[in-house]
């Protein structure tokens, strides 16, 4: 009995320690009568999608696919359907060795964003890998059609066509 006493004491006692832990800060101000609570500090705001897609690109063009693959979580979580998304985790997948799964966010990130020529480019470089050379071409002119100055989309243009005949 006296066993039990004693850990029903202890329990209490955890109890009573647990409550006066959890128990708010009191401020106490000059010449006031009552105490005053502090406003609970607001939260901290959401991570900037734009930033952690730039930092998950920079992480990839160093090789860190793991830390690009938690950058890309978090801006998933906030923005599933960005563009930009689609177009980093491209750069992800190929890093890790993911031609045609690169291809298809690549194409994603095209149709949501068609003005952006360098996606246009990057899916050209890699369907001339693959030996898509027709679909390749396509994209290539598509960068041309964007930036008609661009030579290095002349070149690759000019490849490409090069291996259909």
């Amino acid at each position: 009995m006296q066993v039990v006493m004693a850990a029903l004491s202890v329990a209490v006692g955890g109890v009573v320690a647990l409550a006066l832990w959890m128990k708010p800060k009191i401020v106490e101000r000059e010449g006031a009568e009552a105490p005053v609570i502090p406003p609970p500090k607001p939260p901290a705001p959401p991570p900037d999608v734009t930033e952690l897609l730039r930092r998950a690109d920079e992480a990839v063009s160093q090789g860190d696919t793991d830390s690009a693959s938690l950058l890309l979580a978090q801006a998933a979580a906030l923005e599933p359907g960005r563009p930009g998304l689609f177009f980093v985790r491209s750069r992800l997948v190929y890093a890790l060795g993911d031609q045609q799964e690169a291809l298809r966010l690549l194409h994603a990130a095209c149709q949501a964003r068609p003005e952006v020529a360098a996606w246009h480019g990057v899916a050209g470089s890699i369907l001339m890998e693959v030996g898509q050379f027709e679909k390749a071409a396509v994209a290539f002119e598509m960068v041309l059609k964007l930036e008609p100055e661009n030579e290095h989309a002349r070149g690759a243009l000019k490849a490409a066509q090069a291996q259909l005949d």
